[in-house]
């Protein structure tokens, strides 16, 4: 292995169930050999008051399990199977620098310009009373992207305090940009 390159640390991480849930939501999965990884802590969630997880790191055991390799809904059943335990005990990987130094969290250099994105926390409120659309943005499609199919809408979703908003959006690094479009999120507030 080449001494200047990243290196993995593993980190067991118990966490019991508060009325809201474990506190972090779940990525990948979606295709084979896609790792599956923690996305965003959630704010006075069990997984933020207990600290260790972040966002990015690879999940590899629940309660014991192997989850390397398996698929979204596998892990997300193993995650139910937990919730009805009130606890659940995880294993993830993260990357490490040769000096025991955590990799940046988008996994660049120090520095390096980034996006990150999360979860909206406690700011639902602001868009429960509120019948007006946030402004639209008049920014260029991605280059190659075909600008007459383009069409915006706002939307403006409305959620139960211990609700998601039903849909996940993902960035990546290593994908060229391109436009996303959400479908169809059925039995969720993003589609009633």
């Amino acid at each position: 292995m080449d001494s200047s390159g990243p290196d993995y640390k593993e980190l067991d991480v118990h966490l019991r169930r508060m009325e809201s849930g474990f506190g972090f939501r779940i990525l990948g999965g979606d295709e084979p050999g896609q790792p599956i990884l923690i996305g965003a802590v959630i704010a006075m969630g069990s997984a933020d008051r207990d600290g260790r997880l972040h966002p990015g790191d690879e999940l590899v055991y629940v309660d014991g399990i192997p989850v390397a390799g398996k698929t979204h809904r596998y892990v997300i059943d193993l995650m139910h199977h937990a919730a009805r335990n009130g606890q659940v005990n995880l294993t993830v990987r993260r990357k490490v620098l040769c000096g025991g130094e955590p990799c940046p969290e988008n996994g660049r250099s120090p520095g390096s310009v980034s996006t990150h994105h999360s979860s909206p926390r406690s700011d639902y409120a602001t868009y429960t009373n509120s019948n007006h659309a946030a402004p639209s943005s008049n920014a260029s499609p991605p280059e190659g992207f075909a600008s007459h199919s383009l069409q915006t809408s706002d939307v403006v979703i409305h959620r139960k305090e211990n609700e998601g908003f039903g849909f996940v959006i993902i960035s990546s690094l290593n994908r060229p940009e391109s436009g996303s479009t959400i479908s169809k999120c059925p039995h969720l507030p993003a589609f009633e």
